[in-house]
């Protein structure tokens, strides 16, 4: 993974989008902690939590999908979409999310009130956390993964990128797309070329001054997270910044 820079201000990170080589696939994403390492939420859990029968990986998935049908109005068609689903509802699974918008990656990275950014640090790798937030561009020649040929994500032995159906308002509204990769908790970074991911750190202080930014350009809680619950935290947002 290479370093790039700081970004110190909306037009400074405005300008760094504008490089971006236009015939290039170009994916993008944002943390709100700057972890040395991309690992996706089931691998950064510590290792004591990976005990068979307190937390398995596989038990837990096959429990979301038996349990969550009576929530939805429709069913997922593959075990691709399933995992997608859990991912952007909060399950731990081995997918990082990535998006085609800057602007929705940028979000993730700056969005939380400053109040909410306490790390629950005893379910975390402690060390592996620095502080601040980062951006991230990715740029990976693999192939997307076909879900024709590969039926069982937990599986899948490469790092590919998934491009789910919308099977939620969510990953629409994200323009999301995920990369997966076969042992969850190596880093990402150290599976692929040192030049396919750039990272940007964002200094603490300019956080909020770049939501205010990304307000007036349409990009929100409730746009990035389109159903009740999302607009109730926007809301509650505007009225903290307010009191």
């Amino acid at each position: 993974m290479e370093f790039s820079g700081t970004i110190e201000s909306f037009e400074h990170f405005r300008n760094i989008v504008k490089g971006i080589t236009p015939d290039e696939r170009y994916f993008f994403r944002g943390e709100s902690k700057d972890y040395f390492s991309l690992v996706p939420k089931v691998g950064r859990l510590s290792s004591s939590k990976f005990v068979k029968g307190y937390f398995d990986e596989k038990s837990i998935f096959d429990r979301f999908k038996n349990q969550a049908v009576g929530f939805l109005q429709s069913t997922p068609n593959t075990e691709w979409e399933w995992l997608a689903l859990a991912q952007h509802h909060g399950l731990p699974t081995r997918l990082l999310d990535w998006s085609t918008n800057p602007l929705v990656a940028l979000y993730f990275a700056v969005g939380e009130p400053i109040s909410e950014l306490d790390i629950r640090k005893e379910n975390l790798v402690k060390e592996d956390y620095s502080g601040d937030a980062a951006f991230y561009f990715l740029t990976i020649k693999s192939a997307f993964v076909d879900v024709n040929k590969v039926k069982k994500p937990l599986e899948h032995e490469h790092v590919n990128i998934y491009k789910p159906p919308h099977v939620s308002g969510r990953i629409r509204a994200q323009s999301g797309v995920f990369t997966i990769q076969p042992d969850p908790r190596q880093p990402l970074n150290d599976r692929l070329k040192n030049k396919a991911i750039k990272k940007y750190r964002i200094p603490y202080a300019i956080r909020e001054a770049l939501r205010k930014e990304l307000r007036l350009f349409g990009i929100h809680h409730a746009s990035i997270f389109p159903d009740l619950d999302g607009l109730s935290k926007y809301l509650q947002n505007v009225m903290s910044e307010h009191s």
